[in-house]
């Protein structure tokens, strides 16, 4: 946004535009989610990319940081952002939702991750998370992650498996 903005929130820090790169095996979100700093009562803006490749059906990783020394990397189930549009979907980690705190004139997607007493928030852009999740059913379709990476046919090697069917003949 432009000083000149009239639609611009004094209180919401600029962000960089998203860049999408979308392929045969996977898509890619580089942008930038705003990081609550509880000391400051503030949100910063700080680099993330989110990752989702045919290899990995299942899974999303999110890179915070990428390219500085403070880089972290984590993971969530693809299924989560499709659940989190619809309203709160979490566990004690990782909880997603969406949300308007006052702080933005645009819709955003908030992500709370917790380690112990650990506990980063951030928000995301609500069209850019859309368009991410969107994005990652032209590379698996919804519910297509089996036929991705299917259950094998030799569970022989799983701990507790066994060729009893269960005593149902």
């Amino acid at each position: 946004m432009s000083l000149n903005d009239e639609t611009s929130n004094e209180n919401e820090p600029e962000r960089r535009k998203p860049r999408f790169v979308e392929t045969d095996l996977g898509v890619l979100l580089s942008t930038e989610c705003l990081m609550h700093v509880p000391d400051l009562e503030t949100y910063v803006p700080i680099p993330v990319e989110l990752r989702y490749e045919k290899t990995d059906a299942y899974h999303v990783k999110i890179i915070f940081g990428k390219g500085t020394p403070e880089a972290n990397e984590w993971g969530f189930g693809r299924g989560l952002m499709f659940d989190a549009q619809r309203g709160w979907i979490g566990s004690s980690e990782l909880s997603i939702y969406p949300c308007n705190d006052g702080t933005s004139e645009k819709p955003e997607m908030c992500m709370d991750l917790r380690r112990g007493r650990i506990r980063a928030h951030m928000k995301f852009d609500l069209a850019e998370w859309d368009e991410f999740a969107r994005r990652t059913t032209h590379v698996v379709s919804i519910a297509g992650e089996s036929a991705e990476k299917p259950i094998p046919d030799d569970l022989s090697g799983l701990p507790g498996a066994s060729d009893d069917d269960g005593g149902n003949d």
